[in-house]
Order: structure tokens, then C-alpha cells, then sequence
């Protein structure tokens, strides 16, 4: 997650809408504790190994970014 003018592609990358890029489906919810990502670990290591093709993985950048957006 960056702000727009720190983002490095644009929004209508082909890549982000033709997936030419990596993508794995993490759903928040709300609980009574707050939000919550069912088994957060393992999307994140789908992710990860989806990642690795394309030479892109860093587990405490996608871990930061959730937290970020207070999903963790």
C-alpha cells in the first residue's frame, strides 16, 4: 500500500487487471475482537510462493502492509 504519488506503476497497469501479476484472495472480517484474517499465515505464504516466480517476495513487506490497513 503507498499514496498515489509515491506509487511507482499506474492503477491501469496491464499487469494488475490481466493477471500478468501475483494475486492471492485474503478476505478481512469483522469480529467482536476487531478484524480478523482467517489463517492470515498461510494466504501469506500462498502469496509468497506466487512471489517467487517473479522474484518479488519480502514477508515483512506484505506483513507490514497488512498491518498498515489494520488487518493484523
Amino acid at each position: 500500500m503507498v499514496d498515489w504519488d509515491d506509487a511507482k506503476i499506474h492503477v491501469l497497469t496491464h499487469a494488475l487487471h490481466y493477471a500478468t501479476a501475483v494475486f492471492e484472495g485474503i478476505r478481512c472480517h469483522a469480529t467482536d475482537r476487531g478484524p480478523a484474517i482467517f489463517t492470515v499465515y498461510d494466504h501469506v505464504l500462498q502469496l509468497i510462493d506466487s512471489a517467487k516466480i517473479y522474484v518479488m517476495y519480502l514477508r515483512s513487506l506484505l506483513m507490514d502492509a497488512l498491518v498498515s490497513v489494520h488487518l493484523l
